[in-house]
């Protein structure tokens, strides 16, 4: 099989997995919202990447290069997918998808500005085709004779995820150079994994200090039961 028929394959393959991520993103972000549905899908990708690395094999050696850029592109991550699941979490999964195809946009702009990678006409073109499709989905067009031009809910969220993401994927392109596109899903993963998870802990240790533990009479005071059970120190 030639190289470029299987990169195309692994494409489409890329692109139902996005399209049946961003589903279930959308799902969940409803039910419980932005922070715990980011910290719940790195859990899966954390564990997806471990059973890889055992079966494939891999070596994590980080030069000093890798480990400047890893934590600065593990924030620009976690920053695109909490914007992401904001806007899933506020407006219509289909819309919101759709405008996150702006990554794309971004990501292409940063790499011509700072790796010096051109486009050729044709591919330029490409990139106005996603600008319009963006542009469609976007707005709300049923009320533009009454209310005027505006977004659809999520949009403004989706746009924001799409310029952090942009940024990522130049300096991750930079990192899976020097370490492996394996060793770089790990890394991140462990070290997306561990900060969402010192911040719930951080948040419910809030929710202690603030509201004190739990009486035995099961007492209850303004905003709900307290503790570790109260909604504020539950919810990341």
């Amino acid at each position: 099989m030639s190289p470029a028929l299987v990169s195309v394959l692994a494409g489409i393959a890329g692109m139902f997995g996005w399209g049946l991520y961003d589903f279930l993103g959308g799902v969940y972000a409803k039910r419980i919202g932005p922070s715990r549905s980011f910290f719940w899908s790195q859990m899966a990708g954390l564990a997806s990447a471990l059973v890889l690395a055992f079966f494939i094999g891999t070596r994590l050696k980080v030069p000093s290069l890798v480990a400047v850029l890893l934590p600065i592109a593990v924030i620009l991550y976690s920053a695109g997918y909490l914007f992401f699941f904001r806007g899933l979490e506020i407006g219509n999964i289909s819309i919101v998808a759709a405008t996150m195809n702006l990554w794309a946009v971004f990501t292409m702009l940063f790499a011509f500005i700072f790796l010096g990678q051109r486009l050729s006409t044709t591919q330029s073109f490409g990139v106005m085709l996603i600008l319009s499709g963006v542009t469609l989905a976007s707005a709300d067009w049923g009320n533009v004779r009454h209310q005027g031009f505006r977004l659809s809910s999520g949009v403004k969220e989706a746009v924001l995820g799409a310029f952090f993401f942009g940024v990522f994927w130049n300096i991750s392109e930079v990192i899976s150079e020097a370490i492996g596109w394996l060793s770089t899903t790990l890394l991140g993963d462990i070290v997306k994994c561990c900060g969402s998870h010192l911040r719930r802990w951080r948040s419910w240790w809030a929710g202690q200090r603030v509201w004190g533990p739990p009486s035995s009479q099961g007492e209850h005071r303004p905003g709900g039961h307290l503790g570790s059970g109260h909604p504020r120190a539950l919810r990341a």
